[in-house]
C-alpha cells in the first residue's frame, strides 16, 4: 500500500483509541490539552475524523506504541467520511468478492490494470479499475447472481460518492494487501452489526449464538435451511459442522441476502439463496434442519392472517406465534428446528396459550431453552429458543434455563466469544444427553411431562418448572436441612440476647423556646461533594483506588472503594471523623456520622456538615437534620432537592445534646437488633418454604404426635420424607 493511499485514510476517536491501545477518554484528553494533536479534517464536531497518517506520526512523536490494526479496519478507514458507516457492508463486501474473482487467475484488481494506466497514475494522473470490477459482475451473473448484483450496486454507490476521483483505486490498493478476504468480510459485518445506530444490526447474530443455534440441532441432515438468514452467519457455521449438506437461506431484505451471498462466495461455498417472506405463503419445501432467528415484534398482516396455520392463527400484533409454525411446516419427517423468540411470547394467554397447547399436544416442541438478557446484539431483551421436532415422542419437554452469568454481559464489557460459547456448550451437552436417553435433570434443566404442560394454568417457560420439578439430591437435601437448623439456632440466640428497648428520659418543657438556626450560620457546610465516578473506560486508566462516601454508604455506614479521579476541576472534599454526611433519597433526608479516621472523599451526590467539636454533638446534629421541619424543606415537582445550608437545628447546650444523642444511639442499637432478628426469621421461613415445596421434606413432630417443643438444634429439624 502506497504512502499516498495511506494519507487518504480517516479515523474516528474510538479508532484512535484502538490504534494507541488506550481508553477513548485518553484521546479526548489529548485533544483538549495538547495543541499539537492533529485537527479534524471535517467540520462535524459531533463526529470528527482525523488523518490516520497524521495521527500515527503524532503518536510516534510522543513515543506511544502504535497497535497494528486489523485489515478490515484499515479498509474501513479508507472509505470513512465518504460513505455512511451503515453502508460499509454494501460497498466493501462486493469489492472483496471482485478481488476474490480476480485472484482465481493469480492476480489482483490493481494488477489487472494495464502498465500504461499505472504509469499514468505514477505521473499524477488517474486510472480506472471499474471496468475490471464490471467484468467480474458480468462473469458472475449466472453462477452467483446475488454476488453479481451486489458488485453492481457497490459500483453505483462508489460513483455517487466519489465521481471520477481515484478513491476506488485507493480502496483496491488496500484490498490487494489483505491476505484473508473472507475474514476481513466477517470482521466488517461484525463491526457494523455491533453499531447500535446501524439498521443492519437486526440482520446479524453474535458468533457464539449462531454456533449455539446450529449446535442444539442433532448432527447430520442432508439439508440445512436458515429461513431468515440475514448476513448468513448460521449458514457459514453449518458449512463447517455439516459438510456435504445442502445450504438454503431465505430473507426478505435483499442487501442482507447479498451480504450473505458475498460471504459464502469468499469461502467458495454454494447455497440456495432466495428473497422470500416465509409468512406469506407455503412453497412446499422441506428440510432436515431449520434455523429461524426472526425480527421480534412484527405485526400480523391481513395476508399473513389469511394463510391457514397448522396450530392456529394468533391475534393481530402477535406474529411471534407464527414463526414456530412456519418452521415446523418446512421440516422433513425426521426434521428438527431451532426458533428464537422473545421469552415474553411464551407467557401470553388467550389464543396464544391455545397455540402452545396444540404444539405441545402434537409433540412438536422438544425443548425450551431460556437465555438471560444481553445474549443478543444491541438489546437486553431476554429470549428463548424453541427446539422443534417433526416426529412425536412419548417423552415430555426438556425445560432449560441458562444462568445469568458474566458471559451474557453487554457489548461494552470484556466478555469474549469463547466465554459465551462455554455457557452455550453446557446447554448443548445437556440436550444431547437427554436425547440419548439420559436424565434431563440438572441444576438448570428438567423434563416436564406433557400432561402437566397441558394444564390450564401451565406456561411453557423453564422458569416456572425448574424449582417445582427438580428433585433434590441427598447432598442437597442435607444442605437444606442443615441450613434450616442453623437459621433456627441463630434466631434463638438473637431472641435470648435481645435487650428490652430503653425508656427515654421525660421531656421537660422549656420556659423560653430554643431558637432554630440555619446550619450555614453555626457550622461548616459544603452542599456538594467532589467525587465523580469515572466511566468504565476511564477506570481502566486508573491503577489506584481510594475510599469514597456514596449514597450506598449512608445505608451501610462504610465508604466504598473507587478508582482515583484523575481529572478534576475542583478541590476534593475529604471527610473527617465526626462529619455529618447529608443526602436526600427520594422524598426523605438521610444522614450519616463519619466514624472513619478520615481520608475518604465525598461523592458529588452528598453534602457535608462539619460541626465544631466543642459546641455540637455529631449524632445530635445528624438526627436534627432529619427532623420533620427539615423534611418539609424538600422541594421540586419530580426531582426532590434540598438546600443543606438552610436546614435548621436547635441551639441546645452541649450537655443536653449528648443526653439526647445517647437516647438516639440506644434506640438505634435496638432497631439494628430487631432488623437482624427479622432477617433471621425471613431466612428461616425461606428455607422451610423451599424445602417443603420440593416435596422431599416434612416438618418433624414429637413422638407423641404433637410439634416438638424443645428448641435444641437436634429436635428443631426438618426431616426427610422418605
Amino acid at each position: 500500500m502506497t504512502a499516498h493511499v495511506a494519507e487518504q485514510q480517516l479515523i474516528n476517536p474510538s479508532g484512535i483509541a484502538r490504534l494507541a491501545g488506550v481508553a477513548p477518554s485518553t484521546v479526548s484528553n489529548w485533544r483538549i490539552r495538547d495543541k499539537s494533536f492533529p485537527q479534524p479534517v471535517n467540520e462535524n464536531a459531533a463526529r470528527p475524523l482525523f488523518s490516520v497518517a497524521k495521527v500515527t506520526a503524532w503518536l510516534k512523536s510522543k513515543n506511544i506504541e502504535v497497535v497494528n490494526r486489523p485489515q478490515a479496519f484499515v479498509l474501513a478507514d479508507t472509505i470513512r467520511g465518504a460513505v455512511p458507516v451503515d453502508r460499509f457492508v454494501e460497498v466493501l463486501l462486493p469489492l472483496l468478492c471482485a478481488e476474490h474473482w480476480v485472484r482465481r487467475s493469480g492476480t489482483s484488481l490493481i494488477h489487472m490494470v494495464t502498465n500504461s494506466s499505472r504509469k499514468m497514475h505514477s505521473q499524477g494522473g488517474t486510472f480506472d479499475v471499474s471496468p475490471v470490477i464490471t467484468a467480474a459482475a458480468q462473469e458472475l451473473t449466472r453462477s452467483s447472481p446475488l454476488v453479481s448484483s451486489a458488485i453492481r450496486g457497490s459500483l453505483e454507490l462508489v460513483r455517487q460518492a466519489w465521481g471520477d476521483t481515484p478513491k476506488l483505486e485507493h480502496v483496491c490498493a488496500v484490498i490487494a494487501d489483505i491476505s484473508d478476504l473472507s475474514q476481513a468480510a466477517e470482521d466488517i459485518i461484525e463491526a457494523t452489526a455491533r453499531n447500535a445506530k446501524s439498521p443492519l444490526n437486526v440482520h446479524s447474530a453474535p458468533r457464539a449464538f449462531a454456533r449455539f443455534l446450529d449446535g442444539i440441532l442433532p448432527p447430520g441432515g442432508r439439508s440445512f435451511a436458515d429461513l431468515a438468514c440475514g448476513f448468513g452467519r448460521t449458514l457459514l457455521t453449518a458449512s463447517e459442522t455439516r459438510p456435504g449438506a445442502r445450504l438454503v437461506g431465505n430473507d426478505v431484505n435483499k442487501p442482507a441476502l447479498e451480504a450473505a451471498a458475498c460471504q459464502l462466495f469468499l469461502r467458495d461455498l454454494s447455497a440456495d439463496l432466495d428473497i422470500a417472506d416465509i409468512l406469506q405463503s407455503e412453497d412446499g419445501s422441506s428440510y432436515d434442519r431449520v434455523v429461524l432467528h426472526p425480527p421480534f415484534g412484527l405485526r400480523v398482516s391481513e395476508t399473513h392472517a389469511l394463510r391457514p396455520w397448522l396450530f392456529g392463527a394468533p391475534p393481530k400484533g402477535q406474529a411471534d406465534l407464527l414463526w414456530p409454525q412456519a418452521a415446523f411446516e418446512q421440516l422433513t419427517e425426521e426434521g428438527y428446528a431451532a426458533v428464537v423468540l422473545p421469552t415474553a411470547a411464551l407467557t401470553r394467554g388467550g389464543k396464544a396459550r391455545e397455540v402452545w397447547a396444540r404444539m405441545i399436544a402434537r409433540g412438536a416442541i422438544e425443548a425450551v431453552i431460556s437465555l438471560p438478557g444481553n445474549s443478543q446484539l444491541n438489546t437486553a431483551l431476554p429470549v428463548s429458543v424453541l427446539v422443534l421436532r417433526a416426529h412425536s415422542e412419548s417423552r415430555g419437554v426438556l425445560m432449560m434455563r441458562l444462568p445469568d452469568t458474566r458471559a451474557f454481559s453487554n457489548r461494552h464489557t470484556n466478555t469474549t466469544e469463547e466465554q459465551q460459547w462455554e455457557a452455550y456448550a453446557s446447554a448443548i451437552q445437556i440436550l444431547s444427553t437427554w436425547r440419548d436417553g439420559g436424565s434431563g435433570t440438572t441444576n438448570m434443566s428438567v423434563e416436564v411431562p406433557t400432561e402437566k404442560l397441558l394444564a390450564p394454568d401451565a406456561l411453557p417457560t423453564p422458569q416456572s418448572w425448574l424449582a417445582a420439578l427438580s428433585p433434590l439430591s441427598k447432598d442437597r437435601a442435607d444442605q437444606v436441612a442443615k441450613k434450616v437448623q442453623e437459621d433456627i439456632a441463630a434466631l434463638e440466640n438473637t431472641i435470648r440476647a435481645w435487650e428490652a428497648p430503653p425508656s427515654p428520659q421525660d421531656l421537660s418543657p422549656q420556659v423560653d423556646a430554643v431558637p432554630l438556626r440555619p446550619v450555614s450560620e453555626l457550622m461548616l457546610c459544603i452542599p456538594r461533594g467532589s467525587y465523580t465516578k469515572p466511566k468504565d473506560s476511564d477506570a481502566a486508566d486508573s491503577a489506584t483506588t481510594h475510599k469514597v462516601y456514596t449514597l450506598s454508604s449512608l445505608r451501610s455506614g462504610e465508604p466504598e472503594m473507587f478508582p482515583v479521579q484523575t481529572t478534576r476541576s475542583t478541590k476534593p472534599v475529604i471527610a473527617e471523623r465526626g462529619d455529618v454526611l447529608v443526602a436526600n433519597v427520594g422524598r426523605k433526608i438521610i444522614t450519616l456520622v463519619c466514624r472513619d479516621e478520615g481520608g475518604a472523599e465525598v461523592d458529588r451526590n452528598l453534602g457535608l456538615v462539619r460541626p465544631p467539636k466543642n459546641a455540637w454533638d455529631a449524632d445530635f446534629v445528624a438526627q436534627q437534620l432529619m427532623a420533620d421541619h427539615n423534611q418539609a424543606m424538600l422541594s421540586g415537582a419530580t426531582v426532590q432537592r434540598v438546600d443543606i445550608r438552610q436546614l435548621l437545628v436547635p441551639a441546645l447546650p452541649i450537655e443536653e445534646q449528648r443526653a439526647a444523642s445517647e437516647i438516639f444511639r440506644q434506640f438505634t442499637r435496638f432497631a439494628e437488633e430487631a432488623k437482624a432478628a427479622a432477617e433471621r426469621a425471613d431466612q428461616y421461613m425461606s428455607a422451610v418454604r423451599n424445602a417443603l415445596a420440593s416435596g422431599s421434606f416434612t416438618i418433624a413432630t414429637a413422638p407423641d404426635g404433637g410439634r416438638a417443643q424443645e428448641t435444641t438444634q437436634e429436635q428443631a429439624q426438618v426431616a426427610s420424607a422418605e
